[in-house]
């Protein structure tokens, strides 16, 4: 039984599969494409559509994934153009709510075929449609004067297919391709496989254009359906299945029996059928002789005209092979002759170019070799200073850097920390000339290493707890007045005096303030001046506390000495505290902030003379 391959996507070729097993045929389903959406940001820009656009789709997969995105500029125009290629097309824009004109042959020729295309009947025109394919249609419709513009929504895609069900022996096909893409993508799968034998097998094809294109690519039965509708297959299989049916007839002879004894009146109609006949042929011939023999003649002349001119034609063409011929040959000779002054002109040239291009090369070569050399010199002189050098100069850095560790930032373990380091790299020099300097970085390190620690922390707190006491320092302005006695009633006049007398002293008190100066500046001293001292006292402990923390040594005595001065204001008034804060600054003054350092500079000093000594015995050897 006849199987019809059917090469559509998938869910076309499932649905026709299963009209095919309605109408009694077997099919095999084996895809030879699938279609895909282009990703929106990969679409071209969309053109304007002004009323007088037409929208051309292409195929039901243009409606699909184009129509959604020119859905909203079609809501735009009050009477859009919209043009299917086919009724399965059409159908889908009218699922999607839309009018569309199909043309009666669903192809390209048909398209063009349609009034509405006509040469001069449309001005612009979009093609929605796949990725490639239908170039006839957009060049047509440019000729005729049309703007148009292609806008590929979905691109095809071909897989990887098995033609093992293909390959069985005895099998009868029928191949159904629905485009001109999937025909060349068969017949180069079935190149691919070596079985050019399936060719011979019938393929149904949409259109004429298809049907040149398969037998171009050497299929032998090509079937042209009115459309690719499931329809026009169906039809086509059931034509091709009636035209093999008409083709197997047999011939069955029939033979009568006829009497073998006749009558005598069927004998004689029979002698005088035979006598009108010779009559009619004799007239027949008279007629012919006087009527037809001149035209005969006519003819007879005209042919041997004909013939004369026939044999001037062939005369005049062998006169013009031959002139044809000589100019050939002459051609030939001038082209012989262009060819060897040609030749000779470019073996010049590259004899000339070959020469150039040696000098130059020549030339090149020396310029490498100069530089070449001036490379060498360099490093020969660079190499001329060993490592002993390298690490002696890193050794210098290191030195000069923990001289700077120390001098800005009193950083003295970062001092010895470098210190070390380059002990580190004189020692992997192993040079005995460096053995001196080695000595002196131990003393330094050993110079460092003895300094006294200097209790910042510490001190900066003691400084703090100095500066609250001086907020808290107060003058005694004011005599305390006891608390009020009920006093006693007396009956006297002298007891009634003395209460007199009390109450008078007490309203006196009231006015008068008795306090007690112990010396000239104490006698100056008034409650806003006591604030300013205060004040005073305690900027000079945070200048105190600024001078400890920069190593300043002179600042550091003057700003505490200075403090102490304002302290001793207050000895009357509050004299623990004064006696506590001043026990306080006398210790502080005992502290040794700055330490004296080591000075680094003689033994990078030393270090730097002995690597120049290095350098230039290397130089010299």
């Amino acid at each position: 039984m006849t199987t019809v391959v059917l090469t559509r996507p998938e869910a076309h070729s499932q649905r026709l599969s299963l009209a095919l097993s309605q109408h009694g045929f077997k099919s095999l389903v084996m895809p030879l494409m699938t279609v895909q959406p282009i990703a929106v940001s990969e679409l071209s820009p969309l053109p304007e559509l002004t009323e007088g656009t037409a929208c051309i789709f292409i195929s039901a997969n243009a409606v699909e994934y184009g129509l959604p995105l020119i859905a909203s500029a079609l809501a735009q125009r009050s009477k859009p153009v919209l043009i299917a290629v086919g009724r399965r097309t059409q159908a889908a824009l009218q699922e999607a709510g839309y009018r569309a004109i199909i043309p009666h042959q669903e192809d390209t020729e048909g398209l063009l075929a349609l009034p509405v295309l006509s040469e001069g009947a449309l001005d612009q025109a979009l093609v929605v449609k796949g990725e490639g394919g239908r170039e006839l249609l957009a060049s047509e419709l440019r000729e005729r004067g049309v703007a148009v513009t292609e806008w590929s929504c979905y691109r095809r895609c071909w897989p990887s297919v098995d033609l093992n069900p293909l390959l069985a022996a005895g099998r009868q096909w029928i191949f159904q391709a629905s485009s001109g893409e999937i025909v060349s993508r068969l017949a180069a799968l079935l190149t691919e496989a070596s079985r050019l034998d399936l060719l011979q097998h019938p393929v149904i094809v949409p259109s004429e254009r298809v049907a040149r294109l398969a037998a171009e690519l050497g299929w032998h039965t090509v079937l042209c359906s009115d459309n690719a509708s499931d329809e026009a297959v169906i039809a086509i299989l059931h034509q091709q299945l009636s035209h093999e049916t008409t083709e197997k007839t047999v011939d069955s002879p029939t033979a009568t029996s006829e009497p073998k004894e006749k009558t005598a009146s069927g004998a004689r109609g029979i002698v005088v059928a035979l006598m009108l006949t010779t009559v009619l042929l004799a007239a027949l011939g008279a007629v012919i002789y006087l009527f037809g023999w001149p035209w005969l003649n006519d003819q007879w002349q005209r042919l041997a005209h004909i013939e004369r001119q026939v044999a001037d034609v062939s005369l005049q063409k062998q006169q013009a092979a031959d002139w044809q011929g000589q100019l050939l040959e002459m051609i030939e000779d001038d082209l012989q002759t262009a060819i060897a002054v040609d030749r000779q002109e470019w073996e010049r040239k590259l004899t000339s170019s070959e020469t150039r291009q040696r000098v130059e090369q020549a030339a090149s070569a020396r310029q490498l070799a100069d530089r070449m050399a001036r490379l060498e010199g360099q490093v020969d002189r660079l190499l001329e200073v060993d490592r002993r050098a390298w690490l002696g100069q890193e050794a210098i850095f290191l030195i000069r850097l923990a001289a700077q560790r120390l001098l800005i930032a009193r950083d003295v373990a970062a001092a010895i920390n470098l210190l070390t380091q380059a002990d580190a790299l004189l020692r992997d020099t192993g040079e005995p000339t460096l053995e001196g300097v080695r000595a002196d970085i131990a003393r330094d390190r050993a110079a460092l290493a003895a300094l006294p620690k200097v209790d910042q922390v510490g001190l900066y707190a003691r400084l703090s707890g100095l500066i609250d006491q001086a907020d808290k320092l107060q003058l005694a302005y004011d005599i305390p007045i006891a608390s009020e006695e009920p006093i006693p009633s007396r009956s006297g006049w002298w007891d009634r005096a003395a209460v007199g007398w009390r109450a008078a002293l007490a309203t006196l008190s009231d006015h008068l303030v008795i306090r007690r100066r112990s010396d000239d500046i104490a006698q100056l001293m008034t409650p806003e001046w006591a604030s300013l001292a205060r004040q005073n006292m305690r900027m000079l402990l945070e200048q105190a506390q600024i001078a400890m923390l920069s190593a300043n040594q002179p600042l550091f005595e003057t700003a505490l000495q200075r403090a102490a001065r304002f302290v001793t204001l207050f000895t009357d008034q509050d004299p623990d505290r004064v006696a506590s804060m001043m026990a306080d600054i006398e210790a502080l003054g005992g502290e040794n902030i700055a330490p004296q350092l080591p000075d680094l500079a003689p033994t990078r000093s030393r270090l730097e003379a002995a690597i120049e000594r290095l350098a230039v015995s290397t130089g010299s050897q």
